[in-house]
């Protein structure tokens, strides 16, 4: 995004400079989803439902910390999740319509999938063809683990972007400002 080239070699030769960063994040993640797991087991009906909200809240603050994890040079979790949640403050808006973009574009694209699953497998069931019935469901594993990666790419790029825009002001290309402002405009004129 800051208009380098891209290659597999430089992106493994910087994540390696990345991995303090990543393990102690990695087990500060982990220790918060297993306190949270633990509490939840012991924990009445009431105390799940107040326990879910607080790793709802949990996952949210935390949702910036993958481009903070790139971008600073501190390995300090709390200071990563201290600021993830701050540019979480600047940008919420946005980051709500593309989390609800492709949550419901990936529901209507997976039921779509699956309607036309069932249908050449009733299909290949009529006509009697063990073949068609398996290569309906390879075709569909396929394409369904492909559009998850590649939704999951688009997701983590715009969030970038968004961390860039909260972070600096700045706004990188293929972006521009009125993309971004306007996914904030959507949601006041709902509100």
């Amino acid at each position: 995004m800051n208009g380098q080239d891209v290659s597999i070699s430089r992106g493994l030769s910087f994540a390696g400079t990345k991995i303090p960063s990543i393990f102690l994040w990695s087990l500060f993640a982990g220790l918060i989803g297993y306190i949270i797991r633990s509490l939840e087991e012991k924990v009445g009906i009431f105390g799940q439902v107040i326990l879910g909200f607080i790793g709802i809240a949990w996952s949210v603050a935390s949702v910036f910390v993958v481009p903070f994890i790139i971008i600073e040079s501190s390995p300090n979790p709390f200071n990563l999740l201290r600021k993830s949640a701050g540019a979480l403050k600047k940008t919420w808006g946005e980051l709500l319509i593309v989390y609800v973009g492709i949550r419901s574009g990936s529901f209507v694209v997976v039921l779509s999938s699956l309607l036309i699953l069932a249908g050449v497998v009733v299909i290949g069931i009529q006509v009697h063809s063990a073949s068609i019935v398996i290569g309906a469901f390879a075709l569909w594993f396929i394409s369904i683990f492909t559009f998850a990666y590649l939704t999951n790419v688009a997701d983590h790029i715009y969030r970038c972007a968004l961390y860039l825009f909260a972070a600096n002001g700045k706004i990188p290309a293929p972006f521009d400002r009125v993309a971004i402002q306007s996914a904030w405009k959507m949601i006041n004129r709902k509100e």
